[in-house]
């Protein structure tokens, strides 16, 4: 969820008369379809080739972002933005693969700061140019912006990304598509079941969903070798902080979005203004972040990260109470601190764990990680405040969330720490066996 979508989302209530519900189903159905589409979509990268797919998704996703500055109904535009999400959802995996395969395996941790910079500078940035175009056009102007520059970006890659780098992998396991559907459905009905507040107890009905299409996909596949599982185990802990720092970050900007135009009144472009201090937290988080992975230092980044998040609740809170707008910019200045410290890290540390030929599947698991996170920090904004404008938000529950999200954060990284210390402790043993 970028912050352009956050930006106009007070504006679309007001031009479309929309429900709180309806605008949640604006954004909570883009993140629906991205989810179930990343594993699909990670396939095909990994046998389709990357670049085919990344332009490919180029041009749709224009498409689809042009239709919805067209329309004027939401019971039009939720399905248009539903479209868009699936889009989307081949972006993401394609773009990495493409990284991973153009840059020397030493050089990807540096190439991956870039990539988080050039994210961090779109979601920073965006809501200050989106508002200004808000001002001068009204809300469809972002979304026919989007539709241009995805366009162009689109044509540049097919002119520049070279052949060479498009050769497919040869992936590790003899798959289709077909066999990540049960896992997209669960995905999907487990997406579903957490986007929606007020029914936190109908995540069993979720669980069983994965327990049943993880059933399927055992029965009618090869049972994973304990060698097979060791990458999966290794990445839960970076899960995890994708799961909690990023439902941190979309919960913040969608509170401080309706914080600002609509409990203190002031326009789109001063909500942009407000963002800036959060694209020079994330830039320097970013280079910061770069060095200490490099030095394999990975955990204290993801410190950094927890400690910026529970700096945001405090803010946030801070900002609710004392109605300062200066502060809520403090709160999204930490909220890119927390962006720039775990989003590349994340991703760098999934798709270690992973061979080359599964790129395209580790770049869709770090990226579902983040788009989960989304999801709950939308479904928790959603129950304390009214999404339809009509009313202030006034809960402070949402600002204890986030200080717990920080919380789950550090415990994370204590994980993950265990977890290398025992794989270091276990690499000696390995090679001794395999000598003998």
């Amino acid at each position: 969820m970028g912050g352009s979508i956050s930006l106009v989302l007070p504006q679309m209530a007001a031009a479309l008369h929309s429900t709180a519900s309806e605008i949640q189903w604006i954004i909570v159905g883009y993140i629906l379809v991205r989810i179930a589409a990343l594993r699909p979509a990670g396939t095909l990268c990994d046998q389709m080739g990357a670049k085919r797919i990344f332009i490919i998704g180029m041009g749709c996703f224009s498409l689809a972002s042009a239709l919805c500055a067209l329309v004027d109904s939401e019971s039009v535009l939720i399905p248009l933005r539903m479209l868009q999400g699936g889009f989307a959802a081949v972006l993401s995996p394609s773009a990495l693969v493409l990284l991973r395969q153009a840059i020397p395996e030493q050089r990807q941790v540096f190439a991956m700061g870039v990539w988080s910079a050039a994210g961090m500078a779109g979601f920073g940035l965006s809501p200050l140019f989106g508002g200004a175009l808000v001002h001068a056009w009204g809300w469809q102007a972002v979304f026919f912006f989007t539709a241009v520059l995805t366009l162009l970006m689109g044509i540049v890659a097919a002119a520049l990304i070279p052949k060479s780098e498009t050769a497919r992998p040869r992936p590790t396991q003899n798959r289709s598509v077909l066999h990540e559907l049960p896992a997209s459905a669960a995905l999907a009905g487990l997406a579903y079941v957490i986007g929606q507040p007020n029914t936190v107890g109908a995540l069993g009905v979720g669980a069983l969903i994965v327990a049943l299409a993880s059933f399927i996909m055992i029965k009618h596949r090869r049972a994973l070798g304990v060698g097979e599982w060791r990458p999966w185990l290794r990445i839960v802990p970076f899960v995890g902080i994708g799961v909690f720092g990023f439902a941190a970050i979309a919960g913040v900007m969608l509170w401080a979005s309706y914080f600002i135009q609509r409990d203190l009144h002031l326009s789109a472009f001063a909500f942009g203004l407000a963002c800036v201090p959060m694209a020079v937290g994330g830039m320097l988080a970013i280079f910061g972040t770069d060095a200490l992975v490099t030095a394999k230092r990975g955990n204290v980044a993801f410190l950094l990260g927890g400690a910026a998040t529970v700096a945001l609740s405090v803010s946030a809170y801070w900002a609710e109470a004392a109605s300062l707008v200066a502060v809520a910019g403090l709160t999204l200045m930490f909220a890119g601190l927390c962006y720039g410290f775990i989003n590349a890290s994340v991703t760098s540390g999934v798709m270690s764990a992973f061979a080359s030929g599964q790129s395209g599947d580790a770049s869709a698991i770090a990226t579902l990680s983040k788009q989960f996170g989304q999801l709950l920090g939308i479904a928790v904004v959603a129950t304390c405040r009214d999404f339809s404008g009509n009313s202030a938000g006034d809960d402070f529950r949402l600002f204890y969330f986030f200080g717990i999200c920080g919380v789950v954060i550090t415990l994370c990284v204590g994980a993950n720490a265990v977890v290398d210390t025992r794989r270091k402790q276990m690499s000696p043993q390995r090679a001794g066996q395999r000598s003998t």
